[in-house]
């Protein structure tokens, strides 16, 4: 499976599971979202730390502002990722 493709199915399961557990308020509740990375090599060479940590943030914010807006109250749909990250509670950490 190329690498894309990988990566959709992935995002796919996570929006799945976040639209699974919508009993856990992630707007108002208290729960933290982990995500992890890991450098790789490709074929043209390896892929920094920095470039895939910068792709794998820009790749959570696209996941919830996708899922903020399927969110009941569309104000706390545009507010998710602002409210998230003045808590604290997603997180991209290395492996």
């Amino acid at each position: 499976m190329e690498g894309g493709a990988f990566q959709k199915l992935a995002e796919s399961y996570v929006y799945r599971k976040l639209r699974l557990t919508d009993s856990v308020d992630l707007y108002g509740g208290s729960t933290r979202l982990v995500f992890y990375y890991r450098p790789w090599e490709t074929e043209e060479g390896p892929i920094s730390e920095e470039e895939v940590r910068t792709s794998m943030v820009g790749r959570v914010t696209k996941l919830l502002n996708t899922y903020g807006k399927t969110m009941d109250n569309a104000d706390h749909g545009k507010n998710l990722m602002h409210e998230l990250l003045l808590e604290g509670r997603p997180e991209v950490k290395l492996i």
